[in-house]
């Protein structure tokens, strides 16, 4: 006698927990997603003035400068990413950021040689400054992360160069920090990849976005992603967005997974 797939019983819970979440997106699913609140420590706003010495191998002057970026350009994925931004009041700024160069064969052990701005910034906002790096309007300037190690030093460090639009302004440097991995995952040598983010949108609740998160495994079959249901669980909660992103550094997809 053929062996029953599964208990009527089995099969009735199954249906519905499926109509559950089915239901449960219909109506914590408006038609317009909220924007979610962008927040900073007021400790993180940054004042340091772009007095960072400029790194080795930077010309101050800013059309040397752009003459001197790797020829032809990567071209990584583009996200627009909303940031906190300063002197008014709570509100956010538009800021766009772009890998120009391959970051996968980057790690905190392994700075690239020669060293190399591996991404791009343009703050959109027409008149507000973002917080965290002191982004000026794009009218204003643009700005790269730029890799190398520091002297007398093999590790890596990264550095936020400030390129203005005007011809008799200086490129001048911000925040500097070491690299360090925030999260690891094995990578393929080849092809070269390059990707850069802001920590926020690519690192929470564990590993980060691109890893393959944990899958539940039973009789052969596999199920929803643990974090994923945990995530959608906190969405739903939370009327269908997240009611906040804090602000904060620069990532990385680099040789040891994801760096900041």
């Amino acid at each position: 006698m053929p062996k029953p797939i599964a208990a009527p019983a089995t099969v009735a819970r199954l249906i519905t927990f499926g109509s559950a979440i089915l239901v449960a997106f219909a109506c914590a699913s408006p038609k317009t997603e909220p924007q979610p609140r962008v927040v900073i420590d007021s400790a993180n706003i940054y004042a340091g003035g772009w007095s960072t010495p400029l790194p080795e191998g930077v010309s101050p002057n800013p059309d040397k400068f752009r003459a001197s970026l790797t020829q032809p350009m990567y071209k990584g994925t583009k996200y627009t990413r909303r940031r906190a931004a300063t002197g008014c009041g709570g509100c956010a700024v538009e800021v766009s950021i772009q890998a120009i160069t391959p970051t996968s064969d980057i790690g905190p052990g392994r700075p690239p040689r020669p060293a190399r701005a591996v991404a791009r910034m343009l703050n959109l906002d027409p008149t507000h400054v973002e917080a965290y790096y002191g982004f000026k309007p794009q009218s204003q300037a643009e700005y790269y992360f730029w890799i190398d190690a520091p002297p007398r030093a093999d590790s890596a460090r990264i550095t936020v160069l400030q390129v203005p639009t005007a011809r008799d302004s200086l490129v001048r440097a911000g925040r500097q920090k070491s690299l360090a991995v925030c999260h690891r995952y094995p990578h393929s040598p080849s092809p070269p990849i390059g990707d850069a983010d802001f920590v926020e949108y690519r690192y929470k609740d564990g590993p980060c976005i691109g890893a393959s998160p944990p899958m539940l495994k039973k009789s052969g079959l596999t199920l929803f992603p643990v974090r994923a249901i945990g995530r959608m669980i906190k969405r739903l909660l939370q009327d269908g967005g997240l009611t906040s992103i804090t602000s904060e550094g620069g990532w990385i997809d680099c040789n040891s997974g994801c760096c900041t």
